[in-house]
């Protein structure tokens, strides 16, 4: 759990530093690889858990993107 909140905290203090038109594509791109990787879990067995877990990080880190780009806008 420490190692998450650290990976966030990362992404958070990176993203401030970048344009809204870079964060905009970024989240674009994660959105892509994560769809490929969902995708992944079609042809075998993962748990639900697994499904749970991965999509609560990924939109964590969305609404990451998302909050930074609406901060940069608003300022």
């Amino acid at each position: 759990m420490c190692r998450d909140a650290g990976w966030g905290e990362l992404l958070v203090s990176v993203l401030t530093y970048l344009p809204a038109a870079m964060q905009a594509d970024i989240a674009g791109a994660f959105r892509e690889r994560i769809e490929d990787l969902m995708s992944l879990g079609d042809d075998r067995y993962l748990p639900g858990e697994y499904h749970s877990a991965l999509l609560t990080e990924v939109n964590r880190y969305l609404n990451a993107l998302r909050s930074r780009g609406s901060n940069r806008q608003s300022s």
